[in-house]
């Protein structure tokens, strides 16, 4: 039983001290150092320590002190508050860990790579597109992306994104629902342009804003994740790469227009 307690956050002399106490009845200090060979001042930081946590009360009798222990039922609320804390330290690390990833690549000129699994997590890497305030340049197809997905980015994500005034430009893989993608672009700020299907299949979302880069896999029969790669080095490289293919997509969409042959 006693590992059991330490596994549920008890110092191996805290759990020691509480079983005694459990299996006396109720003991003073004098009795406690009897039975748990501790030193005298370790058992009363141990008993100040257990009544804290509220394992452990403090009684008087004849003008004596003894110590019994609480209900075990107490050891759940101690167990909430461990979670509790352990939430509220979560919290604060999602709050800094950007700061402290920029801190690490500026000072390592090493790339800082996220991974995000599930659907949550495919939306967290869209939210990070936010939180540089910078134009998002974009590749991606529209038909295929898991409905649910579709629904949020549509309902949430691109209005936001055009309220914050920051600009996207996609390149878009035609497919049934690139014309009604087109059709709502200028209201959700952002100016596309289409190239075939079946030339320019796209699977995984790329989205290259700031110094980042965010890898999306949300088709619909893939497995839903995300990627952020944190680097100016990479990102500048795909910047220049999507740069050459927005050119030659605006080139053959003229062309294509005007009659000539590509």
């Amino acid at each position: 039983m006693k590992e059991q307690l330490i596994r549920f956050g008890l110092t191996d002399n805290e759990a020691k001290v509480y079983l005694t106490l459990l299996e006396s009845g109720g003991l003073g200090v004098k009795e406690l150092v009897d039975k748990t060979k501790l030193a005298r001042g370790v058992v009363y930081f141990l008993v100040d320590e257990l009544i804290n946590k509220e394992l452990v009360l403090k009684r008087s009798r004849k003008g004596k002190n003894f110590y019994v222990t609480a209900s075990p039922i107490f050891l759940k609320d101690l167990i909430s508050d461990q979670l509790k804390e352990v939430q509220t330290k979560d919290s604060v690390l999602t709050k800094i860990l950007p700061d402290l990833l920029e801190k690490f690549q500026k000072q390592t000129h090493s790339p800082v790579i996220q991974f995000y699994d599930g659907r949550e997590g495919v939306k967290k890497v869209y939210q990070d597109t936010l939180q540089e305030k910078q134009e998002i340049l974009a590749i991606l197809q529209r038909a295929e992306i898991d409905p649910e997905i579709l629904r949020w980015l549509r309902r949430s994500y691109t209005l936001k994104r055009a309220r914050l005034g920051i600009p996207a430009r996609v390149i878009l893989a035609q497919d049934e629902k690139s014309d009604e993608y087109v059709k709502e672009s200028k209201e959700r700020l952002r100016d596309v342009v289409t190239v075939p299907k079946d030339v320019f299949p796209v699977k995984m979302e790329v989205d290259i804003y700031g110094s980042k880069v965010g890898f999306i896999s949300c088709h619909k029969e893939a497995p839903h994740f995300g990627v952020i790669v944190n680097s100016p080095y990479v990102a500048d490289a795909l910047r220049g790469l999507w740069n050459l293919a927005w050119i030659g997509a605006q080139e053959k969409k003229i062309k294509s227009s005007s009659g000539v042959s590509a």
